[in-house]
């Protein structure tokens, strides 16, 4: 929840864990996406990468037996699916 500026440092610590990137990196970045969202894209090309990203995620989440983790990500999934325009 980008909209509680509170909860950056213990994500930052996490995301620091996980990636071995600076927690005060991870701060800034948080606080850019704090009005835009995490699945923000500008264009078609973004939205697909985006997809991409997830969907890779998801089954590695699902692999490693996070299947809780892969479910909310599928459902992200869909949800961003529904931006693809469609060719008519």
């Amino acid at each position: 929840d980008f909209t509680r500026p509170n909860k950056f440092d213990s994500v930052a610590d996490l995301l620091c864990a996980i990636t071995g990137k600076s927690k005060d990196s991870w701060i800034g970045q948080l606080k850019d996406y704090e009005s835009k969202g995490l699945y923000e894209f500008k264009n078609e090309g973004e939205l697909k990468q985006l997809i991409v990203t997830i969907t890779n995620l998801s089954e590695i989440f699902r692999t490693a037996g996070f299947r809780s983790i892969a479910i909310v990500l599928d459902k992200k999934l869909r949800e961003l699916e529904k931006h693809i325009p469609t060719d008519k």
